[in-house]
Order: C-alpha cells, then sequence, then structure tokens
C-alpha cells in the first residue's frame, strides 16, 4: 500500500492501480457498448440483406413457378387440342361409319321389302271384312265378293288359288283378307276393274281393296294417303309407282315424288300455279 506523498503522486499523474483499472473498466465498457453497437448494426444489416435475398428468391422462385405453369398450361393446352381433334376425327369417322352402315341397313332392308314384294304381286289385301264372314270356303267367299263388287265384268275363269286371313289380329278392326289369283294377269284385271270404284259397300261394310305389298312397301304407300285424298278432292290426276313415288300431273306437266316430304316442299313451289283451293290449303 503506497501512503503518503508517493500516494498523493500516483492519484495526480493517474498511475494508481484503482485509477488504472477503473479507467480500464470504463475502456471496456465502452469498447463493449461499441461492439454491441456495432454487433447490432451487423445483425440489422444483415436481417435486411437476408431479407432483400429472401425476396428476391422468392421473386425469382415465383417468376419460375410462374413460367413452369405458363410452360406446363402450353403444354396441356397443345395437348389438350391435339387430343381434342383427333377425338373429333374419331367422332367424324365414327359418324361416317354409322351412315354408311345405316344406307347399308336400308338397301338390304330394301331389297328384302322388294323380294317380299315379289312373293306377293299375285296378291291382293281387302280391308273391311266381318272376321268369318268367308265361313269356311275362303276362295267361294272371294270369288263370291269380287262377282258382287265388280259386276258383270267379272269373270268366273278367273282363277283364285287360295284366301285367308292374315295372322295378325286387331281387337279395333277385322283382320286383312288376302286373295292369292294363280296369275299376275288375272290380279291386275281385277284391280284395273276395281280402279273405277268411288266407294266399295259390302253388306253395309265399307271395304277397300288395295295390291298387297310388304309391310315396308305398304307404310311407304299410306304416308301419302292424306295428298292424295286431296289431289283427287281437287281433281288432279296422280297414280302411286312401285314401290312408292307419286306421280302429279298439273297443268300438262309431271312431278314424281320419292317421299311424302318432298311432295309437300315441292308442291309448295307450284301452289301458285294451282287454282283449286283444296289442294292450296295442302300445300299453304
Amino acid at each position: 500500500v503506497v501512503r503518503g506523498p508517493a500516494r498523493d503522486q500516483c492519484s495526480r499523474d493517474g498511475s494508481h492501480p484503482l485509477i488504472m483499472t477503473a479507467t480500464l473498466a470504463a475502456a471496456m465498457a465502452t469498447a463493449i457498448n461499441e461492439l454491441k453497437k456495432d454487433n447490432k448494426n451487423e445483425l440489422k444489416k444483415a436481417n435486411i440483406d437476408l431479407k432483400n435475398e429472401l425476396k428476391k428468391d422468392i421473386i425469382e422462385i415465383k417468376k419460375d413457378n410462374k413460367d413452369r405453369e405458363t410452360h406446363l398450361f402450353k403444354r396441356f393446352d397443345v395437348n389438350f387440342k391435339g387430343m381434342l381433334e383427333k377425338l373429333e376425327e374419331h367422332i367424324e369417322e365414327n359418324i361416317s361409319k354409322l351412315k354408311m352402315l345405316a344406307d347399308q341397313i336400308n338397301d338390304v332392308t330394301d331389297q328384302l321389302a322388294a323380294l317380299e314384294d315379289g312373293y306377293r304381286r299375285n296378291n291382293i289385301r281387302i280391308e273391311g271384312i266381318p272376321e268369318k264372314r268367308e265361313s269356311s270356303n275362303p276362295v267361294k267367299f272371294a270369288v263370291e265378293l269380287l262377282s258382287k263388287i265388280i259386276g258383270d265384268d267379272f269373270k268366273l275363269d278367273i282363277e283364285i288359288a287360295a284366301a285367308y286371313r292374315t295372322y295378325r289380329s286387331s281387337t279395333f278392326k277385322p283382320r286383312s283378307f288376302i286373295v292369292h289369283f294363280e296369275r299376275l294377269r288375272c290380279k291386275l284385271d281385277v284391280m284395273a276393274l276395281l280402279r273405277h270404284k268411288q266407294e266399295i259397300i259390302f253388306e253395309n261394310n265399307l271395304i277397300r281393296i288395295f295390291p298387297d305389298f310388304s309391310p315396308l312397301t305398304a307404310a311407304k304407300r299410306t304416308a301419302y294417303f292424306n295428298i292424295k285424298n286431296l289431289l283427287q278432292k281437287a281433281d288432279i290426276k296422280y297414280s302411286l309407282l312401285y314401290p312408292a313415288k307419286l306421280k302429279v300431273e298439273v297443268q300438262d306437266q309431271y312431278y314424281i315424288f320419292s317421299s311424302k316430304e318432298e311432295a309437300e316442299k315441292e308442291l309448295k313451289k307450284t301452289y301458285h300455279l294451282l287454282s283449286d283451293p283444296l289442294l292450296k290449303r295442302l300445300v299453304l
């Protein structure tokens, strides 16, 4: 321990150990504070830099993701359009095949109908005869029926090979009565004699007589029924051609229609040439 004048001297020039320790402590505290301040600034700067870097990275990632999304969308769009085009081509191809198949089916159906029409060509079909009226001898009944309808022009030597009812029954009307002639000429002669009969009444029953056709051909010919009635009332000549074509004569011009729809459509174009109001009602 320094005592006396030496102590005072140490205090004056700052060389005393306590003073030196205090000074050193203060310097260290200051240095530590400065260091803390520097560290804090460094940390703050580092944090800011880190945030900026993260922002840049996020922006880059977003941009990259967006680019990838755009790329993927473009690829998907291209692939989807390609698949859609192939699908449309496939559908069009199938539609074309189905149309060809439908045409082939129609052709085969028409050929079968033509074959059946050939089988029935010697037949006439009579509608409206009450059930069981033909009794046990349908051929004899057919001869008597045609004799009463046609009159003296009916020749007894016309050969009727068979007569029978159709198999399909109906609770609303009698079954059709079919008369089969030995020869086609006989059938044509009978139909020619019947052509001039406006209305046929047999035993108080209205009957109708037609050539016998297959169901398909008959349905096509029946489709002209309303048009034929109006043409007949308008005193306009017409005829049905085989298998199902309507021939109409208007002012020395002939029109041949392959379907009811075609007949109605084409007659609309010529209605202004027609003076009869009934036919105008048909085509308007």
